[in-house]
Order: C-alpha cells, then sequence, then structure tokens
C-alpha cells in the first residue's frame, strides 16, 4: 500500500513539473494576447473573415453552375444545329438522285 501511495505521489509531482514547465512556457504567449477585450476583437474579425470567405465562395459556385448552365445551352444548340443541317444534306441527297 505504501508503496503504491509513494507511485501516485511520484507521477503527481512528475505532472506538476511538466505542468510548471507548460504553464512558463505559456505565459509569454498569453501576455502575447493582451486582454480579453482584444482577443474578443481579433475573434470577431477572423470571424467576420471566415463569413466573407463563405459568401465568396457561394457565388463564385453560383457562377460555376450557371456557366455550366450556358455551354449546356449552347451545346444543344449546337447540337440541334449539327442535326438540322445533317438532315437537310440527307433531303438534299435524296432530291437530286
Amino acid at each position: 500500500m505504501d508503496e503504491t501511495l509513494a507511485e501516485i505521489l511520484a507521477m503527481l509531482r512528475s505532472m506538476n513539473e511538466k505542468l510548471d514547465a507548460h504553464i512558463t512556457a505559456e505565459e509569454p504567449v498569453l501576455i502575447a494576447l493582451g486582454e480579453a477585450e482584444s482577443v474578443r476583437m481579433r475573434s470577431a474579425w477572423v470571424s467576420a473573415q471566415i463569413d466573407r470567405q463563405n459568401k465568396r465562395n457561394q457565388m463564385m459556385q453560383k457562377v460555376i453552375e450557371s456557366s455550366l448552365s450556358y455551354i449546356l445551352i449552347a451545346f444543344i444548340v449546337f447540337l440541334g444545329y449539327s442535326v438540322w443541317d445533317h438532315i437537310v444534306d440527307i433531303v438534299r441527297a435524296k432530291t437530286i438522285q
């Protein structure tokens, strides 16, 4: 029982040392971030940039979809014209014979 308690205490000391080192390393980062209000302002700015990018992506998606629609319409018209031209050639060939 005493050995288990000693192991637990040793693990707790080890964790404490690691956490102290981590906290010491993180302190300059937290100080550089500044006050809570400045962090909140930067967070709002980042959120606004993400929203702006999402709107831009949606707009570009609509542009791509409409472009594809026009390309499809143009292809169908071209295909129809080609079929009509082929029909006219067949009719001309039969009338010439």
